[in-house]
């Protein structure tokens, strides 16, 4: 059986030395490094759009310990919670957003190297050098909206449970303060007459306090988690057509046209 083009580029990349240590996850069309539980990876984001297959680059850290706490909380599938990342990035450099790959290009050399040398370059500075810890995660994601030159984003809802779970970890003494204004975006998210209510986050609103006193609770770095109160628990499964989310935390949706 004939490979399709992703699988080509995906098992070229994976065979460069960089990528020795990477393994391919076909489900989101990742190539991942795992070490214990912190992942680095590159999301090939990508569409076979009427004989081309265009390429779009995504750059991720997933650190578990943020994550994995609020599984059972969360109205969304287990199967795409075990894929949300702490810190992503699209390929900056694109004037067009993707690489296109037609026939020809797909086996270029040429193209294939410029193609490698973007990722490999993108993957160092945008993630393993850059946000080698938690703590860098936290400084560029946390801190500024705690310092007053940042704000939490205006979609989604897991940015809420991420950014209370890092704060625990990484600056304990912030934690109150950081939960104080999570609470207050929430509430203006839903409540606010001057924006159409965010529905993700209105699914919580009436449980936040709950939710964090569950976390309050955990010890996350030991991953001990209490029985959750009967009260949090639900088979409700989130039907958002907004697939996207938190633009921190999103499984990208790949798709054919033919």
């Amino acid at each position: 059986m004939k490979k399709s083009r992703l699988d080509f580029l995906m098992e070229r990349l994976n065979a460069e030395s960089y990528f020795s240590r990477f393994t391919i996850r076909k489900k989101d069309s990742s190539l991942v490094f795992k070490e214990g539980n912190v992942q680095s990876f590159v999301m090939l984001q990508h569409v076979n759009n009427w004989g081309e297959l265009w390429i779009q680059p995504f750059y991720c850290k997933r650190y578990d310990i943020v994550h994995k706490w609020y599984e059972k909380i969360s109205f969304k599938r287990l199967s795409d919670l075990r894929y949300f990342f702490t810190i992503g990035f699209v390929e900056p450099k694109l004037k067009g957003f993707w690489f296109e790959f037609d026939e020809e290009k797909i086996y270029s050399n040429d193209f294939y190297q410029d193609f490698r040398d973007t990722i490999i370059d993108s993957m160092e500075n945008l993630i393993v050098k850059r946000f080698p810890t938690l703590q860098d995660i936290y400084d560029y994601k946390v801190a500024p909206v705690l310092e007053g030159r940042g704000e939490f984003p205006d979609a989604g809802d897991d940015w809420m449970f991420e950014n209370a779970a890092m704060t625990k970890i990484v600056a304990p003494e912030n934690y109150q303060k950081v939960i104080s204004l999570i609470k207050g975006k929430a509430d203006y998210l839903v409540n606010s007459p001057h924006r159409v209510s965010e529905l993700n986050v209105k699914r919580y609103i009436n449980r936040l306090d709950e939710i964090f006193k569950y976390l309050d609770s955990i010890d996350l770095e030991a991953s001990k988690y209490p029985p959750l109160p009967a009260t949090l628990i639900h088979n409700e499964i989130n039907v958002s057509k907004d697939r996207f989310g938190a633009y921190d935390s999103y499984l990208p949706l790949n798709s054919d046209n033919k």
